[in-house]
C-alpha cells in the first residue's frame, strides 16, 4: 500500500525503543534484508487488534552469510534474511486478526468441475483473496488442491472457487476432505528465492 516503504537494508529497534504499527494502518508490507530487535517491534494489541495484513519479507543469500549466528550482529556482519531479537529485553508482539475455525471438512463431496464447496463448520475470519487447500481423499496426495476464495455464502458454509475443482474430493460418511486455510492475517517469511536456494527467512532469539 501507499503506507509501505521501498526495500530496506536494515530495520534496527535499540534498546529502550519501539517500532509499533497500529490500527491506524490497513495493509502494510515491510521489506527488510534484516530487522534487529533489541527494544520492542509491535503489530497491533490485546485490545487494538490489527485489522489488515501484514507481510514482512526478508531479503538475502547465504553467500551473506558472515556472521556466526553467535555473535552480536553488527552493520559489517550481519544475519541476513532474519528476524533478530537480542538481549533478555527483546520483545516481538503480533495481534492480528484470528480465523476460526482453521481448517474444517467437507460436508458434500466435490465433484470435478464443481466451482464451490460446502464445509461442516461455518467459517468465520475467511474472506475472498484468501488462500485454501482441499486435501486428497485419494491415495495419491498430489491430488490435494489449492484454490483462493471468490465468495463465501450460506452462513459461512458455502466457499466458491477462483476455479473448477479438478479431481473428486470426498465429503460423506467417514470420508470427508479437509479444508484449511493458508493464508494469515500476519506473515513473515523469506524472499522469492527461498525454496530454490533452500536458505528462507528466519527467527533468531539470543
Amino acid at each position: 500500500s501507499g503506507d509501505s516503504p521501498p526495500l530496506l537494508s536494515s530495520v534496527t529497534i535499540a534498546a529502550g525503543g519501539s517500532l509499533v504499527l497500529d490500527g491506524a494502518l490497513d495493509d502494510l508490507v515491510l521489506d527488510a534484508k534484516w530487522i534487529f530487535v533489541q527494544g520492542s517491534f509491535i503489530i497491533g494489541a490485546d485490545d487494538c487488534i490489527f485489522p489488515g495484513h501484514v507481510t514482512v519479507t526478508l531479503w538475502g543469500d547465504r553467500d551473506n552469510f558472515t556472521n556466526s549466528a553467535n555473535s552480536m550482529p553488527t552493520a559489517s556482519a550481519p544475519i541476513p534474511k532474519s528476524l533478530v531479537m537480542w538481549g533478555a529485553n527483546a520483545v516481538v508482539e503480533m495481534h492480528g486478526t484470528v480465523a476460526s475455525p482453521t481448517w474444517t471438512r467437507l460436508s458434500a463431496t466435490a465433484n470435478i468441475n464443481d466451482t464451490s464447496i460446502t464445509v461442516e463448520h461455518a467459517v468465520v475470519g475467511w474472506g475472498v483473496g484468501d488462500k485454501i487447500i482441499v486435501a486428497s481423499t485419494d491415495y495419491y496426495q498430489e491430488l490435494t488442491e489449492e484454490f483462493t476464495i471468490t465468495d463465501i455464502g450460506g452462513g459461512g458454509h458455502v466457499i466458491t472457487l477462483d476455479r473448477g475443482v479438478k479431481y473428486l474430493h470426498w465429503g460423506q460418511d467417514y470420508e470427508r476432505a479437509e479444508v484449511g486455510l493458508l493464508s494469515r492475517k500476519i506473515l513473515i517469511q523469506g524472499d522469492q528465492s527461498s525454496d530454490a536456494t533452500l536458505f528462507g527467512g528466519g527467527l533468531l532469539l539470543r
